[in-house]
């Protein structure tokens, strides 16, 4: 995956202001779901490393990904994964 958590003051050359809308825990990874648009949610997996401190649904979040990672799905039934 390309997106990147980033700090409040963090650059990329694509950002996203969201909110974290869940987090799935799965072993070594964690998968953080924030609030997207147009029913498109945004997700981001990171590395379970236990440093990674409490995510709670309602958090401010940033995320960003570079121009040459950027890539546009058609809006359909498969797209969401």
């Amino acid at each position: 995956e390309r997106v990147a958590l980033l700090d409040a003051d963090g650059a990329a050359d694509n950002l996203i202001d969201t909110e974290l809308t869940e987090t799935h825990f799965e072993g070594s990874f964690a998968h953080l779901i924030m609030a997207g648009t147009e029913e498109r949610d945004i997700t981001v997996h990171l590395p379970n490393d236990g440093e990674m401190g409490l995510f709670e649904p309602g958090r401010a979040c940033r995320v960003g990904f570079a121009r040459a990672d950027a890539v546009v799905l058609a809006k359909s039934e498969l797209a969401r994964d």
